[in-house]
């Protein structure tokens, strides 16, 4: 018996990805020489333009680690991200956890228009963890986050930069539902969470794609 409703929607919408980018800047010399090498490159399955504030910034979904590097090689990034031009997050995308969100909402990644990232530092082992959201608890998770009101959809993360970091980049219809989300009692009951500490939470719009 499951927890939550059977989801209406058997195919995912999310793209077919095993890692995500998030990389921030302050020029736009920057975001042109990023975007445009990353359209160039084989394996990106989604590329969505960010703004915050007075930087710019991207979400790069790569197929593979393959894909991954040879951007990266490419863009210069190590040298851009040494000189302090620009800042580089990756994360492994867990699974089946963030495909079962999507398909719960029934939404695509290219409805949203606002993005919340939420980073945390676990206290429980990795192994624990991973378990619990790519083992038989994944399909209860992702149903539970895919019901969040004028959800899209949420990735989940687990850092490749630090084994520790986990998180979810949840992609929101705007950003009222966004903002309403972080009152909710859900949300209220993660950054409660003793499995975690250290929680941060950043903005962003998601930009003409």
């Amino acid at each position: 018996m499951h927890l939550f409703p059977e989801p209406e929607f058997t195919m995912t919408t999310m793209p077919a990805a095993q890692i995500i980018q998030l990389i921030t800047h302050a020029d736009s010399a920057t975001t042109q020489r990023l975007n445009s090498q990353a359209t160039t490159t084989p394996g990106l399955a989604q590329h969505l333009r960010l703004a915050h504030d007075t930087s710019a910034g991207s979400i790069f979904l790569w197929s593979d680690e393959t894909a991954l590097n040879a951007f990266e090689q490419a863009a210069g990034l190590a040298q851009l991200v040494e000189s302090g031009s620009a800042q580089s997050r990756v994360f492994n995308i867990l699974q089946p956890t963030t495909s079962i969100t999507f398909d719960t909402t029934g939404k695509a990644l290219t409805e949203a228009t606002s993005v919340q990232l939420v980073n945390m530092h676990l206290r429980l082992p990795t192994e624990a963890f991973l378990a619990h959201v790519t083992g038989p608890e994944a399909e209860a998770t992702g149903q539970l986050f895919g019901a969040i009101p004028g959800l899209i959809g949420k990735v989940f993360l687990h850092s490749r930069q630090a084994d520790d970091i986990i998180g979810g980049c949840y992609l929101f219809r705007d950003d009222q539902t966004r903002s309403d989300y972080l009152s909710s009692e859900l949300f209220t009951a993660v950054r409660s969470d003793d499995n975690w500490e250290n929680l941060t939470t950043e903005d962003f719009s998601i930009t003409d794609n």
